[in-house]
């Protein structure tokens, strides 16, 4: 069950209207997770700096249940990044991705 908030100074206008709907497909197919169990929230607008500036960039925590580790972060990072830097026109540079194991006792979604 993957959540996925990102937060960035970039307008809302930025992001085309299937943004969201968007990146869960990325994020399917990058995770091998369903589409319906992923969550994205957009925080657009978001007073940040970078490196002590107030430069345009896109922090995104990514929360999943047990597919987060050494060897396969890497091919992670390369697919989100990538992605992520060609929907925003921002450098690689400016886009830094957390990745959080979520404990599955710690997440429930509905009854």
């Amino acid at each position: 069950m993957p959540l996925c908030f990102i937060y960035t100074n970039l307008k809302s206008e930025c992001f085309g209207e299937d943004f969201e709907e968007n990146f869960i497909s990325c994020l399917a197919d990058t995770l091998s997770k369903p589409k319906d169990r992923i969550t994205v929230i957009l925080n657009a607008g978001s007073r940040m700096t970078y490196a002590g500036e107030k430069q345009d960039g896109v922090l995104c925590q990514i929360h999943s249940i047990g597919v987060f580790d050494q060897e396969r972060n890497p091919d992670y990072f390369h697919k989100l990044c990538s992605w992520l830097s060609a929907e925003t026109k921002l450098e690689p540079s400016r886009i830094t991705l957390q990745f959080i194991d979520l404990p599955a006792h710690m997440v429930k979604k509905g009854l």
